[in-house]
């Protein structure tokens, strides 16, 4: 979401909202068909004025369309496929938003955008908008290894060598080269093995598998790297955070003896959800038995930290609306674990909201993780749009 000029100047708002909402039921839709449901867009607009014309770029069904006109508001819907929505709603098919230069007279963009691109879309609708103000982001660094952190700490009953290694103030790429190259000193590190350190910490945090993830490098970051490298790398990965190991094994078989996997607000995942009948399931296929009582040693530790990420996000929002409401701010939107302000284009003004808003992000992270630390937790950035922002000390420094 994004709005160019404050209420209280009487001053026409436009906005672009941009939203998801997932369900780990579901099977990935090959369209990415992951419909938001009414009360999600009820909450949406009891906290934000909204003024129509509304433009809903990835209307899929209509879910989002039908709740808006319910609403009274009028929409202008499209989607890049043909979802065989209820021709009542009018959704024209076969637009894509990407390549759309205007917004069609509407004054405001609610969208719930495709999966895979949902950055893409986001920063074209703040494009689309316009940019006379402007855009503070706060993002939190590296949320999820975080989390991953302090559920090792308190598994384990000592800090974890990530936990360890953010109280130094290290980047966990960084960190992670280090491990896995031996170097003792954090600026001994090249920018080559921190970035060959990334797609670790991204797809082995999650337990995957040697062949997951030589797949996982293969297609999304080396396409020439062998089959014996991303064995070997997964190797120096866990002899580096063996501490790490011992959770996902740990937990995943405690999660599995118990029945299910939750996060810290205590939100549970029960395998007998995904349970298949014996007739389903050919007595030859690999984990026969996981595959019959529903359990997913995967999820088992992904969920916990990345639902757990997601309480700390809700947190974050609901202390900037609260203590953002008399300020010359506004949030217009979030992308995974950043949170993106309007502010006015006064340095002093804009610092002074980024030191609040960043005091509040680091509260709601505590919230959940008490005991995690907070150093360099969360970064803010400020720039003219979205895709030119550059860290709040750069920009004050330029």
């Amino acid at each position: 979401m994004t709005n160019n000029s404050h209420h209280r100047q009487g001053v026409h708002r436009r906005h672009a909202v941009a939203g998801s909402f997932g369900r780990l039921d579901n099977p990935r839709h090959p369209s990415d068909l992951y419909e938001t449901p009414a009360a999600a867009i009820d909450m949406l607009l009891q906290h934000l004025p909204v003024c129509g014309p509304v433009l809903e770029p990835s209307a899929g069904r209509g879910a989002i369309v039908r709740e808006l006109r319910r609403h009274g508001l009028m929409v202008h819907a499209s989607d890049h496929h043909d979802h065989k929505a209820d021709p009542a709603l009018h959704i024209i098919s076969g637009v894509d938003f990407l390549t759309t230069t205007t917004l069609s007279g509407c004054c405001t963009v609610i969208m719930n955008p495709p999966f895979k691109g949902s950055d893409q879309h986001v920063r074209h609708a703040l494009r689309l908008l316009p940019d006379d103000g402007t855009l503070a982001a706060l993002l939190r660094n590296q949320i999820e290894l975080r989390a991953a952190a302090e559920f090792v700490s308190d598994w384990c009953g000592q800090p974890s060598i990530l936990r360890q290694a953010f109280a130094d103030g290290l980047d966990a790429h960084t960190a992670t080269a280090q491990r896995m190259t031996g170097k003792v000193r954090p600026e001994d590190v090249t920018p080559e093995e921190r970035q060959a350190a990334k797609p670790c910490n991204f797809g082995l945090l999650y337990r995957m598998g040697a062949r997951g993830f030589f797949n996982y490098l293969r297609t999304s970051f080396e396409p020439g790297i062998t089959y014996e490298e991303a064995s070997r790398r997964r190797d120096l990965f866990f002899a580096g955070y063996p501490d790490l190991a011992r959770w996902q094994d740990e937990h995943s078989r405690h999660s599995r003896e118990c029945g299910f996997t939750s996060t810290v607000a205590g939100r549970l995942w029960r395998w007998e959800w995904n349970a298949k009948n014996e007739e389903d399931v050919d007595p030859d296929a690999p984990f026969y038995e996981d595959q019959l009582t529903g359990f997913n040693g995967a999820l088992a530790v992904n969920l916990p930290i990345q639902g757990s990420c997601a309480e700390v996000m809700m947190l974050a929002l609901t202390r900037l609306h609260a203590t953002l409401r008399d300020q010359p701010a506004t949030l217009i939107a979030t992308v995974h674990d950043e949170a993106v302000l309007l502010v006015p284009d006064d340095m002093q003004v804009a610092t002074a909201i980024a030191d609040v808003a960043c005091r509040e992000m680091v509260a709601a992270f505590l919230d959940v993780f008490p005991n995690a630390p907070t150093v360099n937790l969360v970064e803010p950035k400020i720039g003219r749009n979205w895709g030119e922002t550059q860290a709040l000390t750069k920009w004050l420094g330029d």
